[in-house]
């Protein structure tokens, strides 16, 4: 519900009160009774004894403690709940009380303990035979422990991001605390009801903490972005919360700072490397760490490497010093601000892995830099001197060009080749005059966009890929292009809902999109693929229909079948991005009939996937990954 202007000005006045002075709430100091085993070597089996008893574990609180009364001794916390310090105690001073102050069950449980113990020590002493004696309670002191109260002193770092937050944004009827070691109840303005779910976790990049809260915590977003850098510092530094989607042309998060320093440029380790991430001017997901290993695995030795959306160098970082030694990396982004930091990952872990060469060689060799600009700008090659066994460096080029424009520049650079005219000898084919054979090397053009990839793959079948009597292409070409398939609820229990845009989770007809999602081309073509694929026949759905409907897509933009035999590599489901919504990649190889000009794919309909490339490339609204 939306608040009034001064209910808005007084939430924000109590947010920053809160944000400001919460610590002060949780600082408290808590009289409970502490046990000290006279037998120090018994300090192990009077915690087995005595663990129902045991004060409950807290954040930074050590559960065994020094004797108050005996600097020599180690002493087990109590829970003051099930074992209060005797009334007659006093509050301030620490002293040692006498065994009866416990209560009776854990005088059972020592006691027995102790008997245990004692016949055991006399069974070893016998060597195993006939036990001597029997064990009876001594008559004063029954057991050999030490018994004395104490003050534990707990602070706001005793608890978690979790308690804290439901302690203080909850409504009171709905906390469920100890009695004993609890701060003050704290009572704010709007408490958060129950069924809206706590922030309890939350998303890290680097040194940035990354939220999307709800609407209803929005009123408390300063408090808890304070309290989540309180419990995780020093690592997490700067706390932002996503206030909108990513509609941009370049892909930026939307950002608000709502705890910590401005300072959003955040250094990320991934898979053995560093990279720079400007996460207020680029998009990361630091969920597909495992996806860029998978996809840099597939390479072989010689192949090349074409990132047509490359973001700040997931992949082309690996790829540039993958030991499978490539023999060409290109990483293309229309964002500026991916291009320059995709070059300074470059530059940063070349430094970073000739230092591990060099350490392995004994030597340090020299340092190589890489240079360059926003278009096909920088090139590495190895170094003149090599005295250390240095992994091998792919030639790298980057570029800023639109995904279309990109493609096509690197099949006018690297796949094209102009055709042998009859008796014109190659220089090294004996004089026979043909054309060369194509070389083993295979070009891989990975495109991880999902919420857009998959418009662009029509732009492999344009007339510029067909064979003509002056140029043939190296028709080794990869294409790893990442889209997302959705599904619904309502959809598979075949019920159909109108408005595929009303804000429910279910409310979506079939292959219809969520809210915020990508458009309506995006969602024409899926449907156009779950209707050729065919309705599932299971809720959820077999990863087997899922890979089917992202095959479906690839084919209905691509214009030509891809079969599973001779094309299809691999069709990999990466990871759920949400309900009812899919991450996957569909790999394959361009078929012979691109290049030689045969239509294999039916017409689309009223669905035309160059005008919608072009459409989408204009708006350039991405999804999350």
């Amino acid at each position: 519900m939306a608040l009034g202007s001064s209910c808005l000005a007084a939430s924000l006045l109590e947010d920053e009160a809160l944000a400001r002075d919460y610590a002060s709430h949780f600082s408290c100091s808590v009289r409970t009774l502490a046990l000290a085993p006279v037998d120090k070597a018994r300090m192990s089996a009077l915690l087995a004894a005595v663990q129902g008893y045991v004060f409950a574990s807290r954040r930074r609180l050590k559960q065994v403690i020094p004797f108050p009364c005996d600097g020599g001794l180690r002493a087990v916390l109590l829970c003051p709940e099930k074992c209060p310090p005797p009334p007659s105690v006093g509050d301030d001073a620490a002293g040692e009380v006498s065994f009866s102050a416990l209560p009776h069950a854990l005088q059972q449980i020592l006691l027995g303990e102790e008997q245990r113990g004692a016949v055991g020590r006399r069974v070893r002493q016998s060597g195993g035979g006939e036990v001597a004696g029997s064990a009876e309670p001594p008559a004063s002191h029954p057991v050999k422990v030490r018994v004395c109260t104490t003050t534990v002193e707990l602070t706001v770092e005793n608890y978690t991001m979790s308690e804290i937050l439901e302690h203080v944004l909850r409504l009171p009827s709905s906390r469920v605390w100890p009695r004993v070691g609890w701060p003050s109840p704290v009572t704010v303005s709007h408490p958060v009801r129950a069924e809206v779910a706590l922030p309890s976790g939350f998303e890290t990049v680097g040194h940035i903490a990354h939220l999307n809260l709800h609407a209803s915590l929005l009123p408390y977003k300063r408090f808890i972005g304070q309290v989540l850098l309180d419990c995780n510092a020093p690592l997490i530094r700067t706390v932002v919360n996503k206030v909108g989607a990513l509609a941009s042309e370049f892909r930026e998060l939307p950002l608000e700072l709502i705890a910590g320093e401005p300072n959003y440029v955040a250094e990320v380790k991934q898979g053995g490397y560093s990279f720079l991430v400007p996460y207020d001017r680029v998009y990361w997901n630091s969920k597909l760490s495992e996806e860029h290993d998978r996809l840099i695995q597939k390479l072989m030795p010689g192949d090349e490497l074409l990132d047509v959306m490359a973001g700040v160098g997931p992949f082309v970082v690996p790829a540039v010093f993958a030991r499978a030694g490539l023999s060409y990396v290109a990483g293309n982004d229309l964002n500026p601000a991916c291009t320059s930091a995709m070059i300074e990952n470059v530059r940063r872990n070349r430094a970073i892995v000739t230092t591990r060469g060099a350490a392995k060689g004994g030597k340090k060799p020299s340092r190589r830099q890489a240079t360059g600009s926003d278009h096909a700008t920088t090139t590495t090659s190895p170094p003149q001197e090599s005295p250390g066994p240095l992994p091998p460096c792919a030639p790298f080029e980057a570029f800023n060009l639109d995904g279309r424009r990109f493609i096509e520049e690197m099949r006018r650079t690297r796949i094209v080749r102009p055709r042998r005219l009859p008796g014109v000898a190659e220089p090294d084919a004996g004089g026979l005059g043909v054309e060369p054979l194509p070389s083993k090397r295979r070009r891989h053009f990975a495109m991880n966009l999902p919420a857009l990839a998959v418009t662009f793959l029509n732009a492999f079948s344009g007339p510029q890929w067909l064979d003509t009597d002056a140029v043939v292409h190296d028709r080794a070409v990869v294409v790893h292009c990442y889209c997302f398939v959705q599904f619904s609820v309502a959809a598979l229990a075949g019920s159909s809902v109108s408005n595929a845009k009303s804000g429910s989770a279910t409310a979506v007809a079939a292959g219809g999109l969520e809210e915020e999602e990508e458009g309506d081309d995006a969602d024409q073509l899926l449907r156009s693929a779950i209707s050729r694929v065919g309705q599932p026949g299971a809720n959820p759905p077999s990863a087997d229909w899922l890979k089917r409907v992202a095959l479906a897509q690839a084919e209905l933009v691509l214009g030509h079948q891809l079969s599973e035999t001779k094309h299809v590599e691999e069709v990999h489901i990466v990871r759920d991005v949400a309900p009812h919504k899919v991450m996957c990649c569909v790999s394959f190889t361009l078929p012979d009939s691109i290049f030689d000009g045969c239509a294999t794919q039916p017409p689309l309909g009223d669905f035309d996937p160059a005008s919608s490339g072009r459409a989408r490339n204009d708006k350039r609204r991405r999804s999350p990954e």
